[in-house]
Parts: C-alpha cells; sequence; structure tokens
C-alpha cells in the first residue's frame, strides 16, 4: 500500500551505536540493524510523538526476542524507559510523518469523499468472523463482541489486516491472562488509538500466570540427586559450572540462576556420573 513504509537511515549497520549495541549482545551489526528497524516498524503504528505509553523494556525485547535490546540502546541514548511507557528518542527526526498521522489523514480523506453509512453493528460484525482456534477460556460472547470492535478499530486507523496464524497467536498471548483481562486490553487499546494489545496494563505490569510444568518423577529424582552432589561437592560444583558454560557459552545465567536451571541439573546428572564411579551407559 502506497505510504506504508518507514525510513531506512543510510549507513545504520554502521553507526556507532548499532556496532555498540551489536559488540554489547553478540551478535552481529546487520542483524541489530534488522531488529531496530523491526522495532520502529511496530512503533511507527503505535506512536506519533515517540512515546509509546504502557509499553516496556521486557515487552521491547519479546518483540524483536532478544534479551537486552532494549537497555543496550538505551545506554546509547536512543530509548528511554519511564513509569509511563517508553519513548524513541529523536523520533520526530526520523519518523515524524507516522502511520497513525497517515492513517489519520487518509481517513479523513475517505469521509470527505463518502457519505455512506456503515449500518452494521459489532454484534452482526462478530457472527461473520472466523473464531476458529479460540481458546475455550476467551470463547465468551463479550469476548467475540469486542474483538469485532477490534478489527473495526484497526480497520479505521488503517492498520493492515491480521492473517488468522496471527489472530490465532494473539489470541494465545491473551489467554492465560483470563477474559476479564483480555477483553479490559482490547478495548483499552481501541479506546487508546493502538494497534497493539498490552495485557500487562491491566494486571499492574505482572505477567501471566506460567502454567504447573508435569514433570517425570524418575526426571525430578535425577535433578533432585544432582542438586544434592552439588551442595555437598564445592570443586565438582566448580568444574560442572565450568564445563557448561564451555558447552553453552551464550549462557548469561548467573551462578545462583544456573544452580536451579533444569537443563543444567540435567548436564550435572550426567557430569557427576564417572566420578561417583558410575560410567556413563
Amino acid at each position: 500500500m502506497a505510504g506504508e513504509w518507514i525510513k531506512w537511515v543510510k549507513g545504520l549497520t554502521r553507526r556507532r551505536e548499532i556496532v555498540a549495541v551489536a559488540v554489547k549482545l553478540g551478535k552481529d551489526r546487520r542483524f541489530i540493524a534488522c531488529l531496530f528497524m523491526e522495532m520502529m516498524e511496530w512503533a511507527d503504528g503505535e506512536t506519533e510523538d515517540g512515546h509509546i505509553a504502557g509499553a516496556t523494556p521486557g515487552f521491547v525485547d519479546d518483540l524483536v526476542t532478544l534479551r537486552g535490546f532494549f537497555d543496550a540502546f538505551e545506554e546509547q541514548g536512543w530509548f528511554r524507559a519511564t513509569a509511563q511507557g517508553i519513548t524513541i528518542l529523536n523520533w520526530e527526526r526520523h519518523n515524524g510523518d507516522s502511520a497513525k498521522r497517515r492513517a489519520k489523514n487518509a481517513l479523513s480523506q475517505h469521509r470527505r469523499r463518502t457519505s455512506v453509512t456503515k449500518t452494521s453493528s459489532p454484534n452482526d460484525d462478530a457472527l461473520s468472523l472466523s473464531f476458529s482456534g479460540l481458546p475455550p477460556v476467551l470463547d465468551t460472547p463479550e469476548f467475540r463482541k469486542v474483538w469485532a470492535e477490534y478489527v473495526e478499530h484497526r480497520k479505521g486507523i488503517g492498520a493492515k489486516a491480521l492473517q488468522p496464524a496471527s489472530v490465532v497467536a494473539k489470541w494465545s498471548e491473551l489467554a492465560p491472562f483470563g477474559v476479564t483481562v483480555a477483553v479490559a486490553a482490547v478495548r483499552g487499546s481501541i479506546a487508546n488509538g493502538w494497534q497493539g494489545i498490552f495485557p500487562e496494563k491491566y494486571t499492574g505490569g505482572k505477567a501471566p500466570p506460567k502454567p504447573v510444568a508435569v514433570v517425570d518423577p524418575a526426571v525430578a529424582e535425577r535433578r533432585a540427586k544432582a542438586r544434592r552432589w552439588l551442595r555437598n561437592n564445592s570443586d565438582g560444583e566448580r568444574a560442572a559450572i565450568d564445563a557448561f558454560r564451555t558447552e553453552h557459552p551464550a549462557c548469561n545465567l548467573d551462578e545462583g540462576q544456573l544452580r536451579a536451571y533444569p537443563v543444567f541439573q540435567d548436564f550435572v546428572a550426567e557430569f557427576m556420573r564417572p566420578r561417583e564411579g558410575n560410567p556413563t551407559p
């Protein structure tokens, strides 16, 4: 669609700040530049002035699937986090003609060109939408109704239509929060003119409760034995940690976190075998 673009700054992959972030996170500078542009593409649809209320550094890290991404750019003076949300500094310099402003202008032109009045209601839209893949916890008339309103809201601000797979993925993200929070979050996005949905804003910033993992009893016993071995063998623990970090150089957990990490405990269970006189089968 004409106008659906954002500016790629010439020489972005060689900018000092991009290189610094790449070095800090141990990634290729071209990869970091691409993640930065992906983040800016999302932001272009959420803000006109560079401030995105309710968004958090953790949300941005999840968006680009790279932990530490936001903090690294904040150190370079490109982002800033506050209690109210996040701010992309020097926004007007690079994204003054944001997607929201383009969408509003397009909507105003459309209204001037046509006097056709929409007669269908959100209830009618809910009946015509496909809800295949909707998690049972969200399958209520109230959620279906507000989701239909959200679909119309996105059309109204000129946002791209969500593909079926993206819709199901978004439902899956909302499901752990429960239907009450999900409905409130969708309504909040409509009221604030947002494309995205931010359920954490309606839980005090807390993540949804994590499902309880069901661990095989034999695996649980093996991990418990590994933890006991670590507690009783300080030299062995040091050797196990060093060996694990050698095999997993990307792991940046501290030693306290590492001891509670199931992958490390499984590693120790094998590591301790020959040291107890039990050859590895």
